[in-house]
């Protein structure tokens, strides 16, 4: 009661029946509201536009795998211009270091064991996002860091909550 008494003295006057401290009282917590929701549509409008940056990279999958026709085509709904082909693990490694800005992926969706292959050849630069699907799992491979593994467990988490 005494902060509502100290806000008053910019009116002028301070506060004496308990009806005007439960006027400002209200006041004060509509003016919370109002600000908490500003802010939080200010930083969801600035993190979807991360988002959208994200969404512009190249994924690899295995050549002739059930990956790309199950995951990445019926469930995640990406773009077949984005989808890039590889055969090994070291075409794996030089697509990641290289990036999709330099003709590289920026992520690798693959079996789970194949992953864990690449992640144990190269522990330093990977990383893996792991969930579990109904043909048993897949796992996806990032360099660390990747903006695009916020994007692809979105997405995942929409499929699992949708199915």
């Amino acid at each position: 009661m005494h902060l509502l008494n100290y806000l008053s003295v910019f009116a002028g006057e301070r506060l004496r029946s308990n009806a005007s401290r439960f006027v400002v009282s209200v006041w004060l917590f509509v003016v919370l509201i109002l600000t908490s929701s500003y802010i939080a549509n200010l930083s969801s409008l600035l993190t979807v536009a991360q988002i959208k940056s994200a969404k512009e990279g190249y994924i690899g999958y295995t050549t002739h795998s059930l990956v790309r026709g199950f995951v990445v085509k019926n469930n995640l709904n990406f773009n077949d211009s984005r989808l890039k082909p590889f055969q090994s693990q070291r075409e794996y490694d030089e697509a990641l270091r290289k990036g999709s800005k330099k003709g590289g992926v920026d992520a690798i969706i693959e079996e789970i064991p194949y992953i864990k292959i690449l992640i144990e050849n190269y522990p330093t630069q990977y990383t893996m996002i792991e969930f579990s699907w109904s043909t048993g799992g897949f796992g996806f491979a990032f360099t660390k860091g990747s903006p695009l593994a916020q994007d692809i467990s979105r997405e995942t988490l929409e499929k699992k909550e949708h199915s």
